[in-house]
This record gives structure tokens, C-alpha cells and sequence, in this order.
């Protein structure tokens, strides 16, 4: 596939006809995986927007520069309320929050939660050896998206959460004495055999 920054193969996932989106996946170990997510060109848009910010103008400008870490998602136990939708392909069924306006929340920063009722595709994906050393969420809303991980089930007490999962808060150039900003978005370390390397 290209440029590899890993330093590995990703493997086929799949096509997603529910959404006009298709796959490929990287194993991150026992309980992670990345997901590079693509529209596929080969079919007609079947839902009313594509999922995860795929069709928003500006994600689609900054992909035409190159792939990039868009959001992540968040494995939930009974996932209901509003909107919630069963997905099936082939054998793998899941449930998910598919927003009809295409949003993506806090810039990609707040998971989409996703319940698997079948075993989920990293699963039988070949270890490469690589994985999740830390991702950083840096947003200059932290208090909705702390509020938004409660309602997922993330532990208020940073304790005893997952320890590589770090928030930020994003800066303004010259706030707080900094003479630099921290700007809002996403970035995973991910451990390699070529030692580390960093997706944003």
C-alpha cells in the first residue's frame, strides 16, 4: 500500500455498504486496532451522509494533502438512546451513533462509541508487532468532552483510566506565557520496530 510509516502491511477490512466506505486495518494488539477509512469511489453515496466527517469539505480538503488521524472510537457495553443503528456485514454485527448530518464532534476529538455483538474484526488480524503507546486528545473544550466520555463510561478519575489515553487543553499562541499554541486535534504514538512513530 504505498508508504508505510509503520513499517508494516495493512490487511484488508472491507466494504461498508450501509455507508459507500470501505477499509483497511492494522492489529495494535489484543484489544486495539487503526482503521484507515476511505469513500469508496466504486459505489453511489447510499446514506445521507458519510460517516465519521468522511464528507465534510474540510476533512475531504486536508485529505487531498494526505491521509490523517481522523477521530478514534470507543468499544461500549449496551449501547442505546437515540439514533443508535444495528449494522450488519456478513457475519460481523455492531451498533453505532451514524450522525445524518456528518458531524464530526469536538474536530474528531470526542470517540464514536461502538458496540460489537459479534467478535470484532482485529480479532483475527495478524500481529505486526506494533502498538498503542499513548494518544493525545487536545481540545479547548475539555469539559464537554470529559462530559462525553462520563456518558460513555469513562472513569471521572484519570486513575483509572486507560493510562495512554492523555487530554489536553488547547492554547492560543501568547495565553498563559506560552509563546506557542497548542493546537486542537488528535495524536497517536504508536511503537514500532522503527521506534516510534506519530500519526496526526
Amino acid at each position: 500500500m504505498g508508504h508505510r510509516p509503520t513499517g508494516v502491511p495493512t490487511e484488508p477490512g472491507g466494504e461498508h455498504p450501509a455507508f459507500g466506505t470501505h477499509n483497511r486495518l492494522l492489529s495494535l494488539g489484543p484489544t486495539d486496532y487503526l482503521e484507515i477509512l476511505a469513500i469508496n469511489p466504486a459505489v453511489e453515496k447510499p446514506c445521507a451522509a458519510y460517516p465519521l466527517g468522511l464528507g465534510l469539505p474540510e476533512v475531504q480538503a486536508r485529505l487531498r494533502r494526505g491521509p490523517f488521524l481522523l477521530t478514534w472510537v470507543m468499544r461500549v457495553a449496551d449501547l442505546a438512546g437515540e439514533g443508535v443503528r444495528e449494522v450488519i456485514r456478513g457475519e460481523v454485527r455492531w451498533r453505532a451513533i451514524p450522525r445524518d448530518d456528518g458531524a464530526l464532534p469536538l474536530g474528531g476529538v470526542m470517540p464514536a462509541p461502538i458496540e460489537w455483538l459479534t467478535t470484532p474484526p482485529w480479532a483475527a488480524l495478524p500481529d505486526r508487532g506494533v502498538r498503542l503507546a499513548q494518544l493525545t486528545l487536545t481540545t479547548a473544550a475539555e469539559a464537554e468532552l470529559r462530559d462525553g466520555l462520563g456518558a460513555l463510561g469513562w472513569p471521572s478519575d484519570d486513575r483509572h483510566a486507560d493510562p495512554r489515553i492523555v487530554i489536553r487543553t488547547a492554547t492560543a499562541p501568547g495565553s498563559g506565557g506560552e509563546d506557542t499554541a497548542t493546537q486542537a486535534g488528535l495524536e497517536a504514538v504508536l511503537e514500532t520496530a522503527r521506534g516510534l512513530v506519530r500519526l496526526r
